[in-house]
């Protein structure tokens, strides 16, 4: 923008030479972009930043990673790449269920003998033809096998692998006859949630931003297009504020000024994917007559977003 004004300026000189209104090109001429540079960054861009600061913006989407709790082989895929829709308790894929239902049989059938014992123990103690130390015996083999059966049951039912809420599948490679392994992830959900975004923004064009405040945004996947939004929470830390637990002595490093993460929530719930990029404007309280001129360089973005990838 400000490149531009001087480039209007400056062509605007050449003309006035042109017809000769000016007869030449006086020093005056020749400082007056720097002049005007220097005072449009202190009277219109500078306050800009602090009262209308703009950052990268990325649409994020909480997910969930589907990790099996049984191992076996696959036989059965249910979910399909891509599936959109799924819901909370939708079966995704299926492990061979045969070695754990037939668990769950033996130990039935163990757990009804134990039981059998159990009352014939307590017969014979009833009858003092017994021991009591039989009775205690039994009562905790049935205790064991009680326990035993309940986690078989619960394995048995964990060959069906289920989704734990609603959302989308943006990939999935399984296969039927795939083996898997107890708590490795095979794919993820991502879930139907509101469209937020990260914004981050420049420490030090962070000192009037609020939660509450009004934002645009700009996005690729919809050039010559604005939206509204608000700010919802400002992340209060940043990756380069933690120290890891560790053995060594804690380096010296340079102290950089990394940008500060807002949540920003789209008032319009339009699809998105996960991932979708763009910028976003905060409008503080501050400085608001440079307002306008945030607005129109971002409807500038939006519109150059045709051409440019």
């Amino acid at each position: 923008m400000a490149v531009a004004m001087i480039a209007i300026w400056m062509a605007f000189l050449w003309i006035l030479v042109k017809i000769r209104v000016l007869k030449g090109w006086a020093l005056w001429m020749k400082l007056s972009p720097l002049i005007i540079y220097l005072g449009v960054m202190a009277i219109i861009f500078i306050p800009m930043n602090f009262g209308a600061p703009v950052g990268g913006a990325t649409v994020v989407k909480n997910s969930i990673e589907i990790v099996p709790a049984v191992s076996g082989y696959v036989t059965e895929v249910v979910a399909e790449p891509g599936s959109e829709n799924v819901k909370a308790g939708d079966v995704l894929f299926r492990i061979n269920h045969v070695p754990f239902e037939s668990r769950v049989n033996q130990l039935e059938a163990q757990l009804e003998l134990a039981k059998i014992r159990q009352n014939q123990a307590r017969q014979l103690v009833s009858k003092k033809a017994g021991r009591v130390g039989d009775v205690q015996k039994y009562d905790a083999e049935v205790k064991q096998l009680e326990a035993q059966l309940s986690k078989a049951k619960q394995d048995l039912e964990f060959t069906e692998v289920r989704a734990p809420s609603d959302g989308y599948i943006p990939t999935l490679n399984l296969r039927e006859g795939t083996w898997v392994n107890a708590g490795t992830p095979l794919l993820r959900l991502v879930e139907n949630t509101q469209n937020y975004l990260a914004v981050n923004i420049n420490q030090i064009n962070m000192r009037h931003v609020k939660v509450g405040q009004p934002t645009e945004i700009i996005l690729k996947l919809y050039p010559g297009r604005v939206f509204s939004g608000e700010v919802v929470s400002i992340i209060q830390a940043s990756q380069s504020g933690f120290w890891d637990p560790s053995s060594t002595v804690m380096p010296v490093q340079e102290a950089t000024a990394e940008p500060i993460w807002l949540a920003v929530k789209m008032a319009e719930d339009i699809s998105l994917p996960a991932g979708a990029a763009g910028k976003a404007t905060v409008f503080t309280e501050e400085h608001a007559k440079s307002h306008v001129i945030r607005q129109i360089m971002l409807r500038m973005d939006t519109w150059m977003n045709f051409v440019k990838p």
